[in-house]
């Protein structure tokens, strides 16, 4: 049954949720070969193809970066692969040990455990902070201040994740909050096209890119590459914002 937590309480959840998660995957095995968008159905794979395109285009060697809700390093490698030099910071431990085996060729990776509502970063110490769902797993307000702190002037917000304005997409989301499937907390915390449009008063937009307006209908249909250009095509058609499923986004500090 649905029922309202504190945050923190929500927060520590989720936190033993991907602890035992992890756990489970280093006492099994470490799949080495799929990471990145394949690690996902067709119909969810566009926006996730957007966000690595974008970590190839702006990042490079002589670039610092901060990796926020890095989890067990989908991404990690493929940032790390630009040659910049990658702080990857999560808030479950067991998962940054999952990316070190998944990651372990890279010298330029370290790796902290980190709450995104506190970084433990000086001031305007990356070029870069990057992000691929886990935008939800903090207080807006207290991850905005601190992407915004942490930031160079000019560096930027590289990310990609939810967006909870399609009602089809929002009474899922809360109905998998009452079944207990997720926390209330990271339901709440799901972006809007009103947050976004808060969190760019401290950026300028470099490019936003919605997805997914028709993902949960495609979400049904047999798992074959046709569904990725079919929403693709449906996305291009419509416009999509307000109802779509993810975003992508690049935004520079003020």
């Amino acid at each position: 049954m649905f029922t309202r937590r504190s945050h923190n309480s929500d927060k520590e959840e989720e936190k033993n949720k991907y602890e035992k998660a992890s756990s489970q995957i280093l006492e099994s095995g470490v799949d080495k070969n799929i990471f990145g968008y394949k690690k996902f159905k067709y119909c969810y794979q566009s926006p996730f193809i957007n966000y690595q395109k974008k970590i190839s285009a702006y990042l490079n060697s002589g670039k610092k970066v901060l990796e926020i809700g890095a989890g067990s390093g989908n991404y990690t490698g493929i940032i790390a692969n630009t040659g910049a030099e990658l702080i990857a910071t999560d808030i479950s431990a067991q998962s940054l040990e999952v990316s070190k085996i998944l990651n372990a060729g890279f010298t330029n990776i370290d790796y902290k455990i980190a709450d995104i509502e506190d970084l433990p970063f000086e001031n305007e110490k990356f070029d870069a902070v990057l992000s691929s769902g886990s935008l939800s797993y903090g207080d807006f307000e207290k991850v905005k201040t601190e992407l915004v702190r942490v930031l160079k002037k000019d560096g930027l917000l590289i990310c990609t994740d939810a967006l909870n304005n399609n009602p089809v997409y929002r009474y899922k989301r809360l109905f998998d909050a009452y079944k207990g499937k997720r926390t209330h907390m990271t339901y709440r915390n799901i972006p809007t096209v009103r947050s976004i449009e808060i969190l760019l008063k401290d950026f300028k937009e470099e490019e936003i890119v919605y997805f997914g307006s028709m993902t949960w209908l495609l979400a049904m249909l047999p798992n074959y590459p046709i569904v990725k250009d079919l929403s693709n095509f449906i996305d291009k058609m419509i416009k999509c914002k307000r109802s779509a499923f993810y975003f992508t986004l690049v935004a520079k500090k003020k």
